[in-house]
């Protein structure tokens, strides 16, 4: 993960936790999460005030860890305030506490306490709840400025992730990398074209004819040079 400057991840899961925790430098990332605050005895992150001053500040070797998706390690919760803020759950499993996975159920169990989620739903309703949710839209902002090649790790194609493609076919995005596993990698090219072709066309984006014709041209583009990979072997 260390190559990248900005790693977007999909996973929902805690294997973005683990791989930082297991790598040579995991001080060599940041997610904005960096002030400790106790939530009912359990230790947590809280989202920074300042993301964009914050990335200013950050090493050149670090890597910016962003979440796209619904992950378990996220909260959200109403302060005393009743203002709605984001934090990350920790684990003091070193100091003799629980595990992290044992301090995430704890605080579900809070009633003013709720995981990070992104509901299923059409790209509309998808854009309303990430523009109301204070992290969300920082990490979009971030993935629309973003040019150059972009990498997909664990990416499903179904409705659920459209909004996330749509955020490639813009022309700074020159290439697009997708793992996968061997035995898809014939029929993922479809899938893909497919995929990109179906989003360009989607009158939900509000596009226009000549901003349609863009994105399509985009899509073909991406598609030409794309690379599928998985562990062992890069399929052209």
């Amino acid at each position: 993960m260390g190559l990248a400057r900005n790693v977007y991840t999909l996973n929902t899961d805690l294997s973005v936790y683990w791989a930082k925790q297991s790598e040579s430098n995991p001080d060599g990332f940041i997610d904005f999460f960096s002030k400790p605050e106790d939530i009912a005895s359990i230790k947590t992150l809280m989202l920074s005030h300042d993301p964009k001053g914050y990335e200013r500040r950050m090493r050149e070797d670090q890597s910016i860890i962003l979440y796209l998706n619904s992950n378990l390690a996220l909260i959200q919760f109403k302060d005393s305030s009743n203002k709605i803020r984001m934090a990350k759950v920790k684990s003091n499993w070193r100091t003799g506490g629980n595990s992290l996975i044992d301090n995430v159920c704890a605080l579900w169990k809070l009633e003013h306490v709720n995981p990070l989620y992104i509901p299923d739903g059409d790209a509309e309703n998808l854009a309303e709840y990430i523009s109301n949710t204070e992290y969300l839209r920082f990490v979009f902002e971030k993935l629309n400025q973003s040019e150059g090649s972009f990498v997909l790790f664990g990416c499903k194609f179904d409705e659920c992730c459209d909004h996330i493609f749509n955020c490639l076919l813009r022309e700074e995005m020159r290439q697009l990398a997708v793992g996968v596993f061997p035995e898809q990698a014939s029929n993922m090219i479809h899938l893909l074209e497919v995929k990109l072709k179906k989003i360009a066309n989607n009158d939900a984006y509000h596009r226009n004819l000549e901003e349609k014709e863009k994105a399509l041209f985009q899509a073909e583009r991406l598609m030409t040079g794309l690379m599928l990979f998985d562990e062992n072997t890069v399929f052209s």
